[in-house]
């Protein structure tokens, strides 16, 4: 089951702001659902993707394996492609994750980007002769979602690619790790919150949380983004 319900956002504002009128919407869909005998796995596609991640899975009962968010897969996708355009280099060749909310406080787990081996900064060095801005970086990839809207008011490829991609490494067990939301059980320290982080797929939703080693930053970026979806985890009605 793919969750899309939610209205339009306006300008000015940001994911968050659609999280009254979203929650309210899988509120009234969820329990029908689940009282007609639904067990199949949820694909929360909709805003803020952590925090109705959550709700979907507070209100289905469903294992966690079974409810996940398309998360930070399209910022971790966008950043690949921004790094490959620097580099000259096929987005397939770069090894890299956005982590966190799919929001403002998502961020790149630099420690852990590379290219076969060869760490990001070392290489953007060597193509391009200058030192890698990492926060330039990270920020371009957070505003794009948002460049895209204001100039054609949707961003409906980006995110049909993302659910088409998770879908098909679901239904064919692929085994392959993407960045995606889900539901937290003591991996990185936290419970009671959805975040993106890799995760294996398999047939039944969620095989595996990939625990990152992160360094102290990016512990520090983590712990804040956690903050953010928890605040707004009690806002849910």
């Amino acid at each position: 089951m793919i969750t899309v319900s939610g209205g339009a956002l306006r300008p000015g504002q940001s994911r968050l702001d659609e999280l009254t009128s979203t929650a309210k919407i899988v509120k009234s869909i969820v329990p029908t659902m689940m009282a007609n005998g639904f067990n199949g796995i949820f694909l929360v596609a909709t805003n803020p993707c952590d925090i109705i991640t959550w709700q979907v899975w507070q209100l289905s009962g469903l294992p966690r394996s079974q409810v996940l968010g398309t998360g930070v897969w399209l910022d971790t996708t966008r950043l690949r492609r921004l790094l490959a355009q620097e580099l000259e280099i096929g987005a397939q060749s770069i090894d890299a994750f956005i982590l966190g909310e799919h929001g403002d406080t998502q961020f790149p787990v630099w420690s852990h980007s590379s290219v076969y081996g060869t760490p990001i900064a070392d290489l953007y060095q060597q193509r391009t002769g200058l030192p890698l801005d990492r926060e330039a970086m990270a920020d371009k990839v957070r505003k794009l979602g948002f460049e895209i809207y204001a100039g054609k008011g949707c961003t409906e490829y980006g995110v049909a690619g993302t659910i088409a991609e998770i879908c098909r490494n679901i239904f064919t067990g692929s085994h392959r790790a993407l960045a995606v939301s889900c539901i937290l059980d003591g991996e990185y320290g936290v419970s009671g919150a959805a975040a993106g982080v890799p995760a294996v797929l398999a047939q039944g939703g969620v095989k595996q949380i990939i625990e990152l080693q992160l360094a102290g930053e990016e512990q520090a970026k983590f712990s804040q983004s956690i903050a953010v979806i928890k605040a707004n985890i009690a806002r849910l009605p």
